[in-house]
């Protein structure tokens, strides 16, 4: 691999890892920041704030962390990087 298609391969796995960590951060921080506010409604008798921590959020991580093995394995196949 060539320094230069290297250096372009890095530079985007690292912004690509940067925005999911980022969307991660405030995925798991806003509903902290609302529970206040969410906590005043009940579903099913249980806090709103709970349900989207407990229950929401790992599902949407989860979802996030598929998310970014395919947009990974497209940028290895457009830096000629990906294993076959």
């Amino acid at each position: 691999m060539a320094d230069a298609n290297q250096t372009a391969w890095w530079r985007k796995s690292e912004q690509l890892a940067a925005i999911l960590l980022a969307g991660s951060a405030a995925l798991m921080c806003v509903p902290l920041l609302l529970a206040n506010g969410l906590d005043r409604s009940t579903a099913f008798g249980l806090p709103l704030g709970m349900w989207l921590i407990a229950l929401v959020a790992p599902i949407v991580l989860a979802i996030a962390i598929f998310w970014y093995a395919d947009r990974q394995r497209i940028v290895d196949h457009r830096y000629h990087v990906a294993e076959d």
